[in-house]
Formats: C-alpha cells, structure tokens, sequence
C-alpha cells in the first residue's frame, strides 16, 4: 500500500483557475472532473501513481447542508486536510484496522454520482479520527481501474511522485505515538525514527510551528478543525533547479536548502497547499510501485 493523493478546498471556487494555476508551476493537470455527495466537484494534478486533488463546490444547497463543521472551516481557509492511502484489497486492510480500532466504521462503496446504474467504482474504509489526529484518513480500492503497471508521469517542473506528508502541531511525540499504533496495523513494515514514519518510497513527519515558520517563513494558524495539522505535501523531483525555476515562474514561494537539497514551497494562497520538494530518481519509485502491484495480483 502507499499514499496515492492528497485533498484540499479551493478558495476561490474555480476549478478551472485553480488547474492552470499548478499547470503555470510545471504540473500535469488531468481533464478528468469527478462529482461527490455534499455537493463537491474536483479535480486532478496527476503525478507517477499519486495525484494531487482540489475541491470544489457546484451545490452549494448540498454543501451547506451535508458538509460538517470541520469542511465548512476548511473551505473558508484552506489547506491539505485529506489522504487516501490506496489498497488492492479492501476487505484485508478493513480487517487488519479492526485489529487496533474495533469500533473502525464499515467499508462504503460507491457509485460515480453521473452514473447511478454504472459499477461500483470505489471502496473505502475511514480511519476514525481519534486514531489518525490531525487528518483525515481512509483506504481506498479502486474498483474499475485495470492492475496495469504505472507510468513515469512528470511535467515540465519534474516533480514526479508524493513522497510524504508532514503534520504541524505542539505534541509531536504524543501525535506520532498514536499514528504509530494505528499504523502499525495495516503498514507493518512501517518504521518510526524519532517524529518520522516511514513506510515504502513514503513518510509521515511531524514538526512545530516554529519549524513551519522556519521551512516556509510563514506563520502557522492553528486550525479550528480536526483535520488541521497536515501543513505540507512531500514530493520528489528529479531535478531541483528546474523545478523551482518552474514553481516560481507559476507564482508559488520557493525557498532553498542545501544540507540536505530541498525545496520548500508555498503555502499557495488558493489550495493551502505548501510542498517539501526532495530530488529523486523516477525509475526507483517506478520499481517499488510496480514491485507491489504484480505482487497483489499474483
């Protein structure tokens, strides 16, 4: 299993805007719009077998009357506030949750809204919010989507993968000790090094609100939500220099690091999204990520 996107409200409502906007930074939009309940339309950067997803909303009657509170704060301030962590095998994963957290909601499969009579195209098992603090969380297969090998995609700013996620909060050690138990259920090979879990090609970090500022020299806003702790997104590039040439010219901030090369990116006044951008080799994540899918279907 591994991370495959991350999920955000934009401000401004306009998903066309908000698409040539990360297309101007060197993304590789998808034309693709997908419909949800609560009134939500969204759309898509695609990265190699991970994509970036930005909310919108077309309802806004469904919206004020399905979305909770924690959404309605999200779309007034934006920022990454969802994950989905992608299986080939919902049932094994639901059960394996159930381990740590017995009360673990049912598994909820879904139709695409435009297509009532169509397939089943998703299922998804939610982690309950008090054992993934800060985020939300949930599995989820994709039910018509071939098990075919994933391919190198990677647009002119050459980041090509999710990498990771990182969480801002006072308590870090508190929020990766409960992070690391529910993980540890569904992601046994997951390993913990001080406020970091790694996993795979991925991670999940931990950090304080003067680290933020210290990264992205802005100052974190506590959220009045419980999904409000995801402050940046994790990704690899296969070339430093051209990616910042490419993020800046789209109009995002972009700060340097040498020791270690990094990028950090952000936070985007529209989505909230920030980025920590790391150099990679595509062709390793490529491996990894098809090494586990023959690995299922076999």
């Amino acid at each position: 299993m591994h991370c495959d996107h991350v999920y955000s409200f934009s401000s401004a409502n306009d998903l066309e805007a908000t698409l040539r906007h990360f297309e101007r930074a060197g993304f590789l939009r998808c034309d693709h719009r997908s419909h949800h309940p609560k009134g939500m339309l969204t759309g898509f950067v695609h990265l190699t077998g991970t994509y970036l997803e930005f909310i919108t909303i077309e309802d806004e009657a469904a919206f004020l009357r399905d979305a909770d509170a924690a959404e309605h704060w999200l779309r007034r301030h934006p920022r990454p506030y969802g994950i989905g962590l992608h299986t080939y095998n919902i049932e094994e994963t639901h059960r394996h949750l159930q381990t740590v957290v017995p009360r673990t909601p049912p598994i909820v499969r879904r139709r695409r809204p435009e297509q009532p009579d169509g397939p089943v195209t998703w299922a998804f098992a939610e982690f309950p919010a008090a054992h993934v603090p800060g985020c939300e969380l949930c599995a989820i297969e994709y039910l018509t989507r071939p098990r075919t090998p994933n391919t190198l995609i990677m647009g002119p700013n050459t980041i090509f993968a999710i990498s990771g996620f990182v969480f801002c909060t006072d308590t870090p050690a508190d929020r990766i000790a409960v992070w690391a138990r529910t993980l540890a259920a569904v992601l046994p090979q997951c390993e913990q090094k001080q406020h970091t879990l790694s996993f795979g090609f991925q991670q999940f970090r931990w950090i304080t609100p003067q680290e933020f500022e210290q990264w992205f020299d802005a100052r974190w806003i506590p959220a009045d939500s419980r999904y409000g702790e995801l402050c940046a997104v994790q990704v690899r590039a296969a070339d430093l220099r051209t990616a910042a040439a490419a993020l800046q010219d789209g109009g995002f901030a972009v700060r340097h690091r040498t020791a270690p090369p990094r990028l950090y990116v952000g936070p985007d006044p529209d989505t909230g999204y920030a980025f920590v951008v790391e150099p990679g080799a595509p062709n390793v994540l490529l491996t990894v990520l098809n090494q586990n899918a023959v690995q299922v279907v076999r």
